[in-house]
């Protein structure tokens, strides 16, 4: 830690690139936080949908189990099956194995922003 701090203490490049790295992991928690106590599990599930990348026909591919996924999003396997079916049945999604095809892009950022009537 010592070699650490004197690093810092003479590279002050290295001192910014350590706070911005920082900055934008606390940021990244906060983020995590505001989705866990303020969203519910319809809006975790929405934002995770628009923040993964699709491809041209707006089509995302699930990048792990789907109980980690719903560990990750503070959800059951139960609740984030439920809640996967919810924006099936509203027309939001589509779904075919681990493929889920966004079908309605702003209703769905509306679900995430807790703007859209309850699912």
């Amino acid at each position: 830690m010592d070699r650490l701090q004197a690093a810092l203490k003479d590279d002050h490049e290295l001192c910014r690139g350590m706070l911005v790295s920082l900055t934008l992991w606390v940021k990244h928690l906060v983020g995590l936080m505001e989705d866990i106590v303020l969203r519910d599990a319809t809006g975790r599930l929405a934002r995770y949908l628009l923040d993964v990348p699709a491809d041209d026909q707006q089509r995302i591919e699930l990048p792990t189990l789907r109980r980690h996924l719903a560990s990750h999003l503070n959800l059951t396997s139960e609740t984030f099956s439920r809640t996967l079916r919810r924006l099936t049945d509203a027309g939001l999604i589509s779904q075919a194995d681990d493929q889920i095809r966004l079908l309605d892009r702003e209703k769905l950022r509306l679900v995430a922003e807790g703007l859209f009537p309850t699912l």
